[in-house]
């Protein structure tokens, strides 16, 4: 498989791509400093350590955005929409009859503002759609993707092309519902301006007085339901990026983002993963952390992190298929990769990344870690 793959260590000073060994070594210390810092994984044992793919794919969604979708469909997009009045037809059939009788107009104000205080709500749900802090940490990483064969696992994604065209219309039809639905309740407004005015044409002044002042509680509540709609457009087009932002001007586009995942088994056999989402490398932590690895984008990394590692805990089946891949290419039982990681122990301690001691021990663990794996093969 070819494919746009995003790198998961990246220099914090030029955003370059940090070389192979030196990125095993690297984020294999953040992994032992990630357990280190759970006391209930301290005791825990490694079952595998794997670099994965994860597939995401953007879909142009209108002219200039694209949305993105995640192939696994760890996230999804779901939240309440304001709709319109129930009795659209009704209220809309009694505007255009002749009401001469001042009383029966109130009661129908009073009905009105009834409905018009409670319209309906449509719960909505778009599984795949990524979230604005997933879509604003990957756009760094996606501009510095390759196009290079893939030597990791591969997470097949679980959504086809169809699936993708199909969340993308769904979305865009869910935007212009709500616009619809403005549009309606601009469309009342105006409507009922005009039958007050109407009726005012026949009414005395005490009775114009009492249709004014329930025109003006109609006309707040129809403003607070248009205001509702519009926050909502306004939520739901965050969770797009403009082809501007991402360099792309083509309808889709397949993006592979690399991470690690680690499987460990504690002493009651309770089994913990821990993800490590695309990071930083940055020389500056030395001075306050062992591991001179940071977050790439605290939000995106804290999102995607415990979506991911609660996602597998908690679906059996989806953590069976995973783990069988990780399995099968299990970095602990690779001798190409015993090498790839002293040579980057050797790098780290030629350029003084890491203090000595804190290197030994990062060598240790990954021999205590891979030797047992290797012998139960």
């Amino acid at each position: 498989m070819r494919g746009i793959i995003a790198p998961v260590l990246v220099h914090e000073r030029d955003l370059s791509i940090v070389r192979s060994d030196l990125e095993l070594a690297l984020m294999f210390g953040f992994l032992e400093y990630d357990k280190r810092r759970h006391g209930q994984l301290r005791e825990g044992v490694y079952d595998f350590f794997s670099k994965i793919l994860w597939p995401i794919a953007f879909i142009q969604a209108g002219s200039e955005n694209y949305i993105g979708i995640d192939g696994l469909q760890f996230f999804d997009l779901q939240f309440t929409i304001t709709g319109f009045i129930e009795n659209e037809n009704t209220i809309g059939t009694i505007m255009k009859k002749e009401i001469n009788d001042h009383q029966t107009r109130l009661n129908l104000l009073t009905d009105w503002k009834k409905e018009i205080k409670s319209p309906l709500k449509t719960d909505l749900k778009i599984k795949g759609v990524l979230g604005p802090e997933i879509l604003h940490g990957l756009v760094p990483l996606i501009k510095l993707a390759t196009d290079k064969p893939a030597t990791s696992t591969i997470l097949d994604p679980t959504s086809s092309s169809d699936d993708f065209i199909e969340i993308t219309n769904k979305y865009n039809q869910t935007l212009k519902s709500i616009e619809q639905t403005i549009s309606k309740w601009h469309l009342l407004q105006k409507n009922l301006q005009q039958i007050i005015e109407q009726w005012s044409n026949t009414a005395s002044t005490e009775e114009k007085q009492e249709l004014n002042l329930n025109y003006e509680e109609l006309h707040k509540k129809i403003l607070d339901n248009i205001w509702r709609c519009r926050n909502e457009l306004d939520y739901i087009l965050h969770w797009v990026l403009s082809g501007r932002v991402l360099n792309m001007i083509i309808p889709f586009t397949e993006i592979w983002i690399s991470m690690y995942l680690a499987k460990i088994i504690l002493p009651n056999k309770t089994q913990k993963f821990l993800l490590l989402p695309p990071s930083i490398f940055s020389e500056g932590l030395k001075s306050n952390r062992w591991v001179p690895v940071d977050s790439f984008h605290p939000s995106f990394y804290t999102i995607l992190k415990e979506k991911i590692e609660s996602t597998l805990e908690m679906q059996l089946d989806f953590r069976q298929k995973i783990e069988t891949k990780c399995k099968a290419q299990n970095l602990f039982l690779n001798e190409d990769t015993d090498r790839l990681i002293t040579n980057g122990y050797a790098l780290i301690r030629e350029k003084q990344i890491m203090e000595p001691k804190y290197i030994k021990l990062l060598q240790s663990e990954w021999q205590k870690a891979s030797v047992p794996i290797r012998k139960m093969i």
